[in-house]
């Protein structure tokens, strides 16, 4: 390709060779021999010892003579050598005299007194010392050591970090016999690529996560990264061990040996049956991910450090990246498990201009390998590369694969049916069915053989008890269906697991599901199987997961010769969020009301999702998704929109238990001025002798009363009758007092009452019950036993009740009408598994029947609320325990949601609400006999419109009637905040009629001239101008009789709520008006919902001239929009999409990543790479930040790659008549960016590349 001999050419141009060892300064050679040196140079080493960080570790620094490392003695170093570490780790050794490959070990102090100490990275600590701590290595681990190689050039500082990484490059890189510049950028590299590192290991720092507060000051995503892998190794080579010693120094060189002997390959997974350690890549990686979940909840637990790293999704983006490189390691392995290590290091002779030539080609042969044109023909046609056409027919070829693929199954599908194995298993497994169901076949089975067709076996196996099902069977032509389910409860019975595994392999496809495919649900309660099957479950989600890795395949044969197939892994760790919202409800005894709902909602903690389609000739399309919400498992959902509606009321019930868990007090809270006193709350159980056995009695007293506003008992008797289940009698009475107004004395109790029978049948007499049969009664009293009374005084007899319903023993929450039958007994219970007075407590709470949190509380001042019972307070209720629970507020008072203000003389009155809005009115009276008054109205709406109405009224003398006649002008006009304008005017004009012409009023007439006007000479104006000639104009009755009030209120009623506008005379008459015909207003306050603001003639009365008066409202309607996050509490989530393609020769990768930085804002990174036939990868990102987006003119963008090249894309102005479009920088060894060229754009439209050496070339 012509990038490689570009490159090749450049590195043969260069002034330097790429091999050799080392040598001194003025030698023409580098071959390590260090031979004799002209002129003195001394070279400085600066850098950082981690595995986490390493204090008071002993130095060393060798040369290399003929590829063999040479310890340096003090000679060989300046005086101002520091030959051990600080408490950071870092060192300063200066070299003298010396240029080419230099190595750099960090040993173990043998002083006891002044012992190497290493701060403990792996998240499960390092044996018995814990994360973070430190670990005495000359006690536990004398012969650990770290190594790093570089190679140097006079009179230079260069940085030489010491890693686990580097000390596995230096192995390598020893194992090559030759030690050159380009063997250590290689060897270097490969381990680099390995843990998907970017940069060089030995330049690069890794950040100390072992601390939070050294981690939330990195800036620099690599080192990060490099941190996390550095402490994913500490995991891996820690993991079950209990005791440090030696584990350190043996496991690495473990490391090290397997590296070296394997050619730089590395384990995909451990195998835990295997016995030994050998590092692998997965537990690497998911160490690294546990890592940075650590230190991302430490960052955030500490309220001193800075916590940008959390916020804008960095961390969580390295979780991410690393479960994609977990994904991209299993399909990279070999046969054998192994990563073969990737050569893709360029040669390091390269100028840092050419580094930046190279980039630019690399970019340009990308876009052209994906369909960018290179040219035109002679007729203007556009014209492609060689590579994109040829990748264009390798995709055309799969493309007629896939087709015949799928001609090929449906010919089949339309041919003749014959007997498969899955259709005889299938056919089999019903006839088992069938014959367990009609009692000639019992449970369990095991390895039972199948009835199957000659050419067909197998066996099935099932356990009922321990929910275990499987089957294999195969023909003797290949086919097979082997499948096993099952249902597994964990010992503690915190989580259930649905497992499914197996194969079917038909004479055309195979499916195969992998074994550990599950879904896994985890509990906050231990749930029993019984629990399970009687669907009485009372625990709570708290996580999951989900894993699925299925394949599915054509089978090879005569007709397919190059079978497709498809597989994909599906991994979905969850979490769950407590949702509490305000929903509205309606029950019949109650009305309307308002409550909080409780519900769960899964959130993916970490999800994945990759696959593969493909080819047996190697052609392949594969994509990988990842998406990762670092603070899912403790975001806390904001859960209501506004500030009134939802607020908080702490402590509002005090919930005191005794000892024996049987007497519940509930007491509220007096700090809360509530509108109908202080009550308090006795709840008492008793537990009978057998179990189902017990009754419950309860009461409510507001201070001050001598007499309960509420009592009654709940209670359950049982009866043997030789069966699994006994009768159970359920009865239940609840008095409310009735209130006598206006005293509000009680005069009366009102009771309901409820007896309910539920008698177990057992139909084959096998002594085990096939259903319940309920019975009910609902009226009359009850006795002292708590049995049923008639209305005769008779007890009420099972015998005397009609058959209600009949149900099963696992159907207790699916009882038909249960609330009704089954009166205030909590959901997910049946009066049998009732054992004490908080357990029913907090059963009616969790289910919010006959409960305190659907009871609502007026509060002066705050106006209604309901409680707020969380799952946190269900699991805190327990014998002997004290809970306070808080309150919400569902319906709020909001305070001045409207003031109005009257001026002095009653002619302008001011309505201002709290969402902004404004109303005007204002009232000018008339001058001589014409003008009578003229009123306007300004309303200026919260969202910019304004509307302006008016009315003028004109009189006049009837000229033969004691009467005046009435001329009104109503005009309108809208402005929008668009600037556009409508308007609309009318004239009414009323006068009296002398029907009979006896000299008297018989009736009113009035005629409307709609768009008309009146002008300064009082004439009527029509919508053309001209006067209007009411001589001949239509009339309408509008009143009879000589008052002209029901005229006018007739006339124009309908918009002034039919009074007559003539008597006004002021803006507070208008005013006062409305408010007593409408009776309330209504105002919409953005993030709380529609205020009602209600009006009583007294509230009216007290508007008078000169007054200023403030009403409140109640949220009616609040928004009931529950988000999961708002800008203040929103999830932190990170993900990565990936698509690759392997067309004949051309491979070719796409990632797009990124993280949330903010509630609306994220950062962006596409990562491209492709490799062409045999010839190195060639890869580069470019990064966006919507933070470089919000202002027009400012955007930015970068183009980076491993090599040290960074381009960004921004506006840099104009220079001279070019405009700068892009500045492109190299980072060289020691971090520091040099500017390497820029991109312009010309005159004529042309973009060209000009570099700082002054060559040009279009882009």
């Amino acid at each position: 390709m012509n990038l490689n001999k570009s490159i090749l050419a450049l590195a043969i141009s260069s002034t330097l060779v790429a091999c050799g060892g080392g040598g001194d300064s003025d030698s023409g050679t580098d071959n390590g021999t260090g031979g004799p040196t002209t002129t003195p140079a001394k070279v400085t080493l600066v850098g950082k010892t981690t595995k986490g960080t390493l204090a008071n570790a002993q130095l060393k620094a060798y040369k290399y003579v003929d590829g063999t490392p040479v310890l340096l003695t003090d000679a060989d170093l300046s005086a101002d050598s520091i030959l051990k570490t600080d408490d950071k780790g870092k060192y300063k050794i200066t070299v003298l005299n010396y240029e080419g490959p230099v190595k750099v070990e960090a040993i173990v102090s043998t002083d006891v007194n002044s012992p190497t100490t290493m701060l403990c990275d792996a998240p499960l600590g390092c044996g018995a010392t814990p994360y973070g701590a430190k670990l005495n290595l000359t006690s536990t681990n004398p012969n650990f050591s770290l190594s790093a190689i570089t190679s140097v050039e006079e009179n230079a500082e260069v940085t030489v970090n010491l890693s686990v990484l580097t000390h596995m490059a230096t192995a390598l890189v020893e194992k090559q016999g030759q030690i050159s510049k380009q063997t250590i950028a290689e060897q270097s590299n490969i381990i680099a690529k390995a843990f998907d590192i970017k940069g060089d290991i030995t330049t690069l720092e890794p950040t100390a996560v072992e601390s939070a507060e050294e981690t939330s000051k990195e800036d620099n995503v690599d080192e990060l990264r490099y941190g996390l892998i550095n402490a994913g190794i500490a995991s891996a080579i820690f993991k079950g061990e209990a005791d440090a010693t030696d584990i350190l120094s043996t496991k690495m060189k473990t490391i090290v040996d397997d590296l070296v002997a394997n050619g730089g390959a590395i384990l995909v997974e451990q195998d835990d049956a295997e016995p030994g350690f050998e590092l692998a890549l997965t537990d690497v990686f998911s160490a690294a991910q546990e890592t940075a979940q650590k230190v991302s909840v430490d960052i955030q637990g500490d309220d001193s450090l800075d916590k940008s790293l959390v916020d804008n999704g960095t961390l969580g983006n390295e979780v991410v990246n690393l479960e994609k490189d977990k994904i991209d390691a299993k399909k990279e392995a070999d046969s054998d498990g192994f990563v073969q290590p990737k050569q893709d290091s360029e040669p390091v002779t390269l100028t840092p201009v050419e580094y930046a030539k190279a980039m630019v080609e690399d970019v340009r042969v990308f876009a052209n390998l994906l369909g960018l044109p290179t040219d035109t023909d002679s007729l203007g046609n556009e014209t492609f590369s060689v590579e994109h056409t040829e990748l264009v027919n390798n995709i055309e070829g799969f493309g007629n694969l896939v087709d015949d693929a799928a001609l090929l199954l449906e010919t089949k599908a339309d041919g003749s049916d014959p007997l498969t194995l899955l259709t005889a298993v299938v056919d089999e497994l019903n006839n088992i069915g069938l014959a367990v169901e009609a009692g000639t076949k019992s449970l369990p089975i095991a390895n039972e053989t199948l009835n199957l067709p000659a050419g067909f076996s197998g066996t099935v196996s099932y356990s009922e008890t321990d929910t275990l099902f499987e089957v294999n069977a195969t023909s003797t032509d290949g086919q097979v269906v082997k499948l096993a389910a099952s249902i597994d409860i964990a010992d503690d019975n915190m989580s259930i697991a649905f497992n499914l595994s197996g194969e079917i392999t038909g004479a055309d496809v195979s499916l195969k599901i992998a074994n550990g495919s599950k879904a896994q649900l985890n509990w906050d309660l231990p749930t029993t199987r019984e629990d399970l099957e009687l669907d009485l479950i009372q625990a709570a989600p708290t996580g999951g997961k989900l894993s699925l890795d299925v394949e599915i395949a054509q089978v090879q044969s005569t007709e397919v010769t190059n079978p497709l197939y498809f597989n994909g892994d599906l991994t979905i760790n969850l979490a769950t969020v407590e949702l509490s919202e305000i929903r509205d409800y309606y029950t019949g005894w109650a009305g309307y009301g308002r409550a909080l709902e409780r519900s769960y909602f899964p959130l993916p903690q970490l999800a994945s999702l990759s696959g593969a389609f493909g080819s047996g000739s190697g052609d392949e399309i594969n994509a990988t998704l990842v998406v990762q919400m670092a603070n899912a498992s403790g975001h806390t959902v904001p859960e209501y929109n506004g500030t009134l509606v939802g607020e908080l009321l702490p402590e509002f019930l005090t919930v005191t238990v005794s000892d024996n868990g049987n007497q519940l007090t509930i007491i509220e809270n007096n700090a809360y001025d509530l509108v109908e006193g202080v009550s308090t709350y006795s709840e008492n159980f008793t537990l009978g002798g057998a179990q189902g056995n017990w009754r419950y009695e309860y009461s409510a007293i507001t201070e001050g009363d001598n007499e309960p506003f509420n009592d009654g008992f709940m209670a359950s008797s049982t009866s043997d009758v030789g069966l699994d289940y006994p009768e159970i009698i359920y009865t239940h009475e609840n008095c409310s007092a009735v209130f006598d107004a206006p005293a509000m004395a009680a005069s009366s109790d009102i009771c309901e009452v409820v007896s309910t029978w539920l008698t177990p049948i057992d139909v084959d007499s096998d002594l085990v019950t096939d259903y319940f049969e309920l019975r009910l009664a609902e009226s009359g009293s009850f006795n002292e036993q708590g049995r049923l009374i008639n209305n005769e005084g008779n007890l009420v007899k099972k015998a005397d009740l009609p058959l209600f319903t009949s149900f099963e023993p696992s159907d207790f929450n699916y009882i038909h009408q249960r609330e009704r039958v089954l009166p205030n007994l909590p959901y997910d219970t049946s009066p049998l598994r009732v054992t004490s007075g908080v357990e029913l407590f907090s059963g009616f709470e969790e289910t919010n029947v006959f409960s305190f949190s659907s009871g609502v509380w007026s509060i002066k001042d705050k106006g209604d609320a309901v409680v707020k019972f969380t799952r946190d307070d269900y699991l805190a209720l327990k014998s002997g325990s004290s809970v306070k629970l808080d309150a919400v507020v569902v319906k709020p008072i909001v305070e001045n949601a409207v003031t109005m203000t009257v001026a002095d003389d009653a002619n302008q009155v001011t309505a201002e609400y709290v969402n902004g809005r404004k109303v005007t009115r204002t009232f000018a009276a008339g001058t001589g006999d014409q003008s009578s008054y003229e009123y306007n109205e300004l309303i200026e709406f919260e969202w910019g419109q304004e509307t302006a109405n008016r009315l003028i009224m004109f009189t006049e003398q009837h000229p033969t009637l004691n009467a005046k006649t009435y001329t009104f002008e109503r005009t309108s006009n809208d402005r929008y905040d668009d600037g556009s304008e409508h308007s609309f005017s009318e004239v009414y004009y009323i006068v009296p009629v002398d029907e009979f012409e006896n000299g008297q009023i018989d009736k009113w007439e009035a005629a409307t001239v709609y768009g008309g006007h009146v002008n300064e000479q009082g004439q009527v104006i029509d919508m053309n101008g001209n006067v209007v000639d009411f001589d001949n104009y239509f009339f309408s009755s509008v009143s009879f009789g000589e008052d002209s009030s029901r005229a006018i209120e007739n006339t124009l009623g309908h918009y002034y709520f039919g009074r007559d506008v003539s008597q006004f005379t002021s803006a507070l008459d208008f005013h006062k008006t409305r408010l007593q015909a409408i009776g309330d207003l209504y105002v919409y306050l953005d993030g709380e919902g529609l205020i009602n603001v209600e009006f009583n003639p007294a509230e009216i009365n007290t508007l008078v001239a000169g007054s200023i008066q403030t009403f409140s409202g109640i949220v009616t309607e609040p928004d009931f929009h529950t988000p999961l996050e708002n800008e203040d509490n929103y999830l932190q989530f990170s993900a990565l999409a990936s698509l690759g393609f392997t067309f004949g020769d051309y491979d070719i990768d796409l990632t797009l990543s990124g993280q949330r930085a903010a509630f609306e804002a994220g950062v962006l990174d596409l990562d491209m790479s492709y490799r062409l036939g045999d010839e190195t990868r060639r890869s580069f990102t470019l990064k966006a930040d919507s933070n470089n987006f919000e202002v027009e003119g400012n955007e930015k963008l970068h183009l980076v790659n491993d090599s040290g090249v960074s381009v960004e894309f921004a506006d840099f102005g104009m220079e001279g008549n070019q405009k700068v479009l892009g500045k492109m920088t190299y980072t060289v060894d020691n971090g520091t960016p040099v500017q390497v060229g820029k991109i312009v754009e010309r005159e004529n439209g042309a973009v060209m590349v000009i570099y700082s050496d002054d060559t040009t070339e279009s882009l």
